[in-house]
């Protein structure tokens, strides 16, 4: 389209130009609306990528609670049968 318009310029050719016009107009359009596209595409992405973050941080926070749990009850078991052992 640029190139239409440049060889229209360059030829003095009206009509040509605003032929060359209304196709510049129409890519700016097409443009805009993919870039509209992508820019949700991207959003959505962040988004997602984000929630899996959290999710992971959440699952490795409950994941070191029941470590921690299964070390306290073992020791807790550990002792109790250690006493009943000594009674």
């Amino acid at each position: 389209a640029l190139r239409e318009l440049q060889t229209a310029l360059a030829a003095r050719d009206q009509t040509a130009v605003r032929d060359a016009m209304v196709n510049i107009e129409t890519s700016a359009k097409h443009l805009s609306s993919n870039l509209s596209y992508y820019g949700a595409v991207q959003r959505r992405v962040t988004e997602a990528s984000a929630a899996a973050e959290s999710t992971s941080v959440r699952l490795k926070t409950q994941l070191v609670r029941l470590e921690e749990a299964d070390a306290v009850q073992a020791i807790t078991d550990l002792q109790q049968a250690t006493f009943q052992q000594q009674t």
